[in-house]
């Protein structure tokens, strides 16, 4: 019985292990940063509704690349990133919730006294699997839908902890009054392939219209 026991909650010990997950918020009100101003790709600031997520550098080096293959964007969703239809060491891991206004009603301001408002983004979870791994570095990302872009920010602070499992506040980026980011520094276009498809296709009504 106690064999059983011990084997019982050493199944249960490495199971907790393996689905441990961080959660990142990107808000501390008062004695941090709101965020806030995350835009479309035309820089509109009043844009809420926006996908976003985090890309992660699986190799724990900087994100270099900023042509990726299309992909699509999914409440939860953790995609692995290609480019040519050849996979790349990037992965997006996507929030639970699109950007909005996180001025929370007005009510509260960050520590440069700047009130967030339309355009920011909350918390997300990150489950270390699918090649996600304590120390790798990632970005704040977010799509414009429209037009198959999407914006980037980098942080010291951006950085996956040894100690999986705890709530981690990242909010120094957005301290004080924050700037329009636009959704422009990522493309996504289609895979050569399916350009020619589409280029046939085109092809084919001119001819039909002919």
């Amino acid at each position: 019985m106690k064999k059983l026991l011990i084997t019982t909650f050493g199944l249960m010990a490495g199971w907790s292990a393996a689905s441990a997950a961080t959660v990142f918020q990107f808000n501390e009100a008062f004695s941090g940063g709101i965020s806030s101003n995350l835009s479309n790709a035309a820089g509109v600031a009043a844009t809420n509704g926006l996908f976003w997520g985090i890309i992660i550098d699986k190799d724990g080096g900087s994100l270099s690349q900023t042509t990726f293959d299309p992909i699509v964007p999914t409440f939860s969703a953790v995609v692995a990133l290609t480019a040519g239809g050849a996979a790349t060491d990037a992965i997006v891991v996507f929030a639970d919730t699109f950007t909005a206004d996180q001025s929370f009603g007005g009510a509260f301001t960050d520590v440069g006294g700047t009130t967030g408002t339309s355009g920011g983004v909350s918390a997300i979870t990150v489950n270390y699997t699918n090649g996600i791994l304590a120390g790798q570095t990632f970005q704040l990302i977010w799509f414009d839908s429209v037009t198959k872009t999407a914006g980037v920010l980098s942080s010291s602070e951006f950085v996956l902890p040894a100690d999986a499992g705890n709530v981690v506040t990242v909010d120094d980026v957005f301290i004080g009054a924050d700037p329009i980011r636009a959704a422009t520094g990522i493309t996504f276009i289609p895979e050569p392939s399916t350009m020619l498809l589409g280029a046939f296709g085109a092809l084919g009504l001119l001819r039909r219209r002919r």
